[in-house]
């Protein structure tokens, strides 16, 4: 069915009819309308969740400063 053979049936239905067609319509759209996402701060990303948790390694010692420079 296109939109002329909808438009031809709706228009023989009275017009309390349409209107329900209206309001079902209108319905569909709304329950399948995406939602927003809700806006994320810097300190939600995946980034910060990173800084606040950070991978762990066992037996992991990092260089000193001066170690870093004498290479």
């Amino acid at each position: 069915m296109g939109y002329a053979d909808l438009i031809n049936r709706m228009q023989v239905l009275p017009e309390e009819k349409q209107a329900e067609v209206f309001d079902f319509v209108e319905f569909l759209v709304q329950r399948n309308q995406v939602a927003p996402k809700p806006a994320t701060t810097l300190g939600e990303t995946s980034w910060a969740e990173l800084l606040k948790n950070p991978i762990r390694i066992p037996n992991f010692v990092p260089l000193s400063r001066d170690e870093v420079n004498e290479r």
